[in-house]
């Protein structure tokens, strides 16, 4: 059976240290032997970005697929340009970037800041149907 892990924060260390690929590849590697052929890279920040486009750059045997995203958990590592900033890439790599995350509202954290979540996540999907509807 062919499995696609759909929220896999490879971004993160030590996974994402470039500089040495064991500890990653000995992860892919365990990924591969229980059959996951594809792993989708949740971004959290702007500032994660890159990083995730560069581990799914990356010639693996299972793909990486990037998503771009700001998730809510992190409100106040979010600017306004980070959308356009966004906008910029996903034209770029219109052909890499297949999903948009993370956002949404995450309520389980304390004092999510509900409302500031609830307003990003607007943003966000406004922000979405206007790129969409180009």
């Amino acid at each position: 059976m062919e499995l696609i892990d759909t929220h896999c924060h490879l971004d993160f260390e030590p996974l994402s240290d470039l500089s040495n690929m064991s500890t990653l590849d000995h992860t892919l590697g365990l990924a591969k032997a229980e059959g996951v052929s594809t792993i989708v890279l949740p971004a959290v920040t702007a500032s994660r970005w890159s990083r995730v486009l560069d581990l799914c750059g990356l010639n693996t045997e299972i793909q990486l697929i990037p998503a771009l995203g700001l998730h809510p958990c992190f409100l106040d590592d979010h600017a306004d340009q980070d959308l356009l900033h966004l906008e910029s890439l996903l034209t770029t790599y219109k052909d890499t970037v297949k999903a948009i995350g993370e956002t949404g509202l995450d309520l389980f954290i304390e004092n999510p800041g509900s409302i500031a979540s609830s307003n990003c996540l607007t943003s966000r999907l406004s922000w979405l149907s206007h790129l969409t509807c180009r």
